[in-house]
């Protein structure tokens, strides 16, 4: 009986490791560099203009941009505010990455123009398997900053505008972290493993 206890809380504590816990980090940017140790991920662009793909360089490797809407443009300074050039879509603002790393920090920088307020919806994959999404605005005519990280790694993240209209949202510099950082439940299931297991082993 004992052991069918055991077992049985083992199984429902390892199925809470499918659901990622996410920390966001919207207009700021210095507390997801100190928090996930990212580093800048994508090169200044230099791409083509009104393409539906394009495979972008950097410091893990090409990171694939696919717009979900209209043309994607690389390699422009629209905005003036964010470093280096923009990303910019011909239409709602939504894509879709795919990373060369399975990574747990994801930031980048990020430029509301006036007019829409924009909402977006920002969705984690592993492989095909959602991990984890959340949403956020910014405000407008501002340069800003829109971070995560998760306790479970992911290698595809889809990035789609749920609220506002064609008027122009740029994105800037994208950064990843592949370094593992464990979030509040995480460590709270090996605690509470350590303490069942202890429990178990005492009580035989």
């Amino acid at each position: 009986m004992k052991i069918l206890s055991f077992f049985s809380l083992f199984v429902i504590l390892m199925g809470s490791l499918h659901a990622a816990t996410l920390t966001t980090y919207v207009h700021d940017i210095t507390g997801f560099l100190l928090a996930t140790g990212a580093t800048q991920a994508t090169d200044a662009y230099s791409g083509p203009n009104n393409v539906s793909s394009y495979s972008a360089p950097g410091a893990f490797g090409n990171i694939v941009f696919t717009t979900l809407a209209s043309g994607l443009y690389f390699g422009s300074e629209w905005t003036g505010t964010l470093p280096g050039n923009e990303i910019a879509i011909s239409g709602l603002e939504s894509m879709k990455l795919d990373l060369p790393v399975y990574a747990y920090a994801l930031g980048f920088h990020f430029y509301d123009n006036v007019g829409d307020q924009s909402t977006f919806t920002l969705t984690l994959f592993n492989n095909t398997t959602n991990i984890g999404s959340f949403t956020f605005n910014t405000p407008d005519n501002v340069a800003s900053f829109v971070g995560v990280s998760s306790d479970v790694a992911f290698n595809k993240v889809q990035i789609v505008e749920t609220i506002g209209d064609s008027t122009n949202d740029y994105y800037g510099l994208f950064y990843l972290s592949t370094t593992a950082i464990p979030e509040p439940s995480t460590i709270v299931f090996f605690m509470v493993s350590f303490v069942a297991m202890l429990f178990f082993k005492i009580n035989q």
